[in-house]
């Protein structure tokens, strides 16, 4: 009601304020006292007075429950809850595990637990949000200039995947159903694989939500909100929902661009209750949970999957899977597209069940 007072004091424009929102939520509510904050990019949090309840809206005028304020304490380290595990406690931990890895820091059989919801564009998700030169990474974003976290990884190129085709990511992530929102990636590098894991390997995903992603990727080997390309041995994905807007080339997806290895045998794949909302446009090979299989992998299962977004390439599309080759006892059990495809060649398909 105070958003709808405000676009009409501003004849149709949803403009607004601190001082603005404070005034048209008092009138709308009655309450004093209540309190609104800038709180990062394009985001405003506002708490009630008595309760102390707080929530977050947007420039556009959404509303949500807001991010919680990081309690991470350890700027330069991620804290460990045992020997195997780590907690992913805020955005500076995801750079930390980021340019650990893409240094050649495998973590093979490690778990990352993502504790809370993190927020890119949210200072709350931030230990310092303004900080310069963090772990000496100068221009994370690639536009020349040094400038505060916050704004490094929200424009120019945005986050760097988490590891690459030399140096792939080994670990596990354990999501608690927290999500990760606005991860921004824009890329514009041919041979850099796109995703929040660039290049994985032996991997284990499970109970992470991607909210409103901005993805873009113009490498032919992968482009994919959680994973652009996989590499070796098995990977396990459940319980992974994405949603936003993902643009590449070909292979192309929501959980993973391609699969593919002509020389070491990749045991197996599992994808297992994942929904796709994000809106994908690529070139081609490309599907709204899987863009490409092409590998000697022995089991590929895709099951009780959804596509719910709108699909748009040249050729080669599919609501579940872009294309198929090269792999062994391939099964889409239960799955099902709700998306519009548009699409050119003879590999276009709406829905997959079996």
């Amino acid at each position: 009601m105070a958003l709808g007072q405000i676009q009409i004091e501003n004849k149709g424009e949803l403009y607004f304020d601190e001082i603005s929102l404070e005034k048209a939520l008092k009138d709308n509510s009655g309450i004093d006292g209540i309190l609104v904050e800038k709180s990062g990019i394009s985001i405003y949090i506002i708490t009630y007075p008595d309760s102390k309840r707080q929530y977050e809206v947007t420039a556009d005028g959404i509303a949500d429950i807001a991010t919680p304020i990081t309690q991470d304490n350890t700027m330069d380290t991620i804290a460990k809850k045992d020997e195997n595990t780590y907690l992913i406690q805020s955005i500076e931990d995801l750079i930390i595990l980021s340019k650990s890895v893409n240094d050649g820091e495998t973590y093979e059989g490690k778990t990352f637990e993502i504790v809370n919801d993190l927020n890119f564009n949210s200072t709350r998700s931030y230990i310092n949000p303004n900080q310069q030169n963090f772990l000496g990474l100068s221009d994370i974003n690639g536009n020349g200039s040094v400038e505060g976290l916050i704004t490094e990884l929200t424009t120019g190129s945005g986050f760097i995947p988490i590891g690459t085709s030399d140096n792939p990511f080994l670990g596990n992530i354990e999501g608690n159903g927290n999500s990760i929102k606005n991860l921004y990636i824009n890329s514009t590098d041919t041979n850099v694989c796109v995703g929040f894991i660039g290049v994985g390997s032996k991997n284990t995903i499970k109970n992470l939500n991607l909210d409103n992603v901005n993805i873009n990727g113009s490498s032919n080997n992968g482009t994919s909100a959680l994973i652009g390309y996989f590499k070796e041995g098995s990977l396990e994905i459940s319980n992974c929902n994405v949603s936003g807007k993902i643009e590449g080339k070909e292979c192309t997806a929501s959980v993973l661009g391609q699969v593919y290895n002509s020389a070491t045998e990749i045991t197996s794949i599992k994808i297992i209750d994942c929904i796709n909302k994000a809106e994908i446009n690529a070139s081609g090979y490309s599907g709204g949970i899987v863009g490409h299989v092409r590998s000697k992998a022995n089991d590929i299962l895709v099951e009780n999957c959804t596509n719910e977004g709108s699909i748009k390439t040249t050729t080669n599309s599919s609501g579940i899977i872009g294309r198929i080759n090269s792999a062994n006892n391939t099964e889409i059990k239960n799955c099902h597209n709700t998306g519009n495809i548009k699409a050119n060649g003879s590999y276009i398909a709406r829905n997959y069940w079996r």
